[in-house]
């Protein structure tokens, strides 16, 4: 049966639409063929005289690709029908959770003995504590040194990825 809340939505069917719907359902009750001149307030009163819920309604259209059917379900459920296929919920799914990821760290310095960018220091005095190797490879460094002339006299590539880490340097290309 019927929901009075749901009446105001057969109400509001276009004629298009309660032909579509008409249609349909004639299809599982033979004498709506014999109804002429069907109104949405007629159709409403014999779905509730023969107990047809809205959901049969609706169900009656589920197959039925016209525009005036499909208008008709959205109309009777009281919102837009997603005409996506499932192919293209799970690609923008997809599209979605990797937009949402956090972008992926800057990529870290090149390994390479042939590593050519400079070296700047961003710290006036050494940050390592005396006596520490940590000082005693920062004592190599020189602002303006490449990373390749840094590693030819004992430094390590750990050792320039801690120090961009911690922005005791940074690194350019020329």
């Amino acid at each position: 049966m019927i929901l009075p809340k749901h009446e105001g939505r057969f109400l509001s069917l276009t004629q298009p639409e309660l032909d579509r719907i008409l249609a349909a359902m004639s299809i599982a009750h033979p004498e709506l063929h014999e109804l002429e001149d069907m109104d949405p307030a007629s159709l409403v009163a014999y779905c509730r005289d023969s107990h047809i819920s809205q959901a049969e309604v609706i169900m009656s259209l589920a197959r039925d690709p016209h525009p005036d059917a499909v208008s008709a379900v959205e109309r009777l459920l009281g919102h837009e029908i997603d005409r996506r296929s499932p192919r293209e919920v799970e690609i923008e799914r997809h599209k979605a959770e990797v937009a949402s990821r956090p972008s992926p760290p800057p990529p870290k310095p090149a390994s390479s003995t042939t590593d050519t960018r400079r070296i700047e220091l961003l710290v006036d005095k050494c940050p390592k504590r005396e006596g520490t190797s940590a000082h005693k490879l920062w004592q190599i460094y020189k602002s303006g040194m490449t990373v390749q002339e840094f590693l030819a006299r004992g430094g390590t590539m750990a050792a320039i990825r801690w120090d961009l880490d911690h922005k005791f340097i940074a690194l350019s290309d020329d």
